[in-house]
């Protein structure tokens, strides 16, 4: 038998929902669920996780590789802007309205983020290019990929079952095999 009986939670709610406590009750723990996920995300905020995104206002360098006092500095001040509380984007806000946009680390680079279809666009080129290379200079009414003919290989097109060997190829293949033994 579960914790509500036989009935099941809509049927218990709407015997029930008349009671104040269990509105309370309700309401509480909606507040408690939203709350909570928003105090754990500020919670989770880490220097490592700002110091990626933002630039030192001295040497114009990821914070993450600076080293110098100016960086320290910075890095004790975001410390700070962590323990007081705020997220991510509050501290970005909070250096940009101090040191201006130069603080973040620009993503923007339009030949970084073109980069891959840059390099898909011209590998698909290439194979085309090589694709109708092979077609023109394959004969006419064959492919590129073509498998050696019978006729090739001595025998009349009447008779494609056994390739006809002439009677000198014939002797130097008994001599190699002799060899060989």
């Amino acid at each position: 038998m579960t914790f509500l009986g036989r009935m099941g939670l809509r049927a218990w709610l709407a015997q029930h929902w008349h009671s104040r406590a269990v509105r309370r009750w309700l309401i509480a723990v909606v507040i408690v669920g939203t709350v909570l996920p928003v105090s754990q995300a500020r919670a989770n905020v880490d220097l490592v996780d700002v110091e990626d995104e933002v630039m030192c206002v001295v040497c114009e360098r990821p914070l993450s590789t600076s080293a110098g006092s100016a960086a320290e500095d910075q890095r004790a001040v975001i410390q700070r802007m962590i323990d007081d509380g705020l997220s991510k984007d509050e501290i970005k806000d909070e250096l940009v309205a101090e040191y201006g946009e130069r603080v973040l680390v620009d993503d923007g680079n339009p030949v970084a983020a073109a980069a891959p279809v840059i390099v898909a666009v011209i590998g698909a080129g290439s194979i085309a290019l090589l694709l109708r290379r092979r077609r023109r200079e394959a004969p006419a009414g064959t492919s590129a990929r073509s498998e050696p003919e019978a006729t090739d290989l001595g025998a009349t097109p009447d008779d494609t079952s056994t390739p006809q060997v002439s009677a000198a190829d014939d002797a130097r293949i008994d001599a190699e095999l002799a060899e060989r033994e």
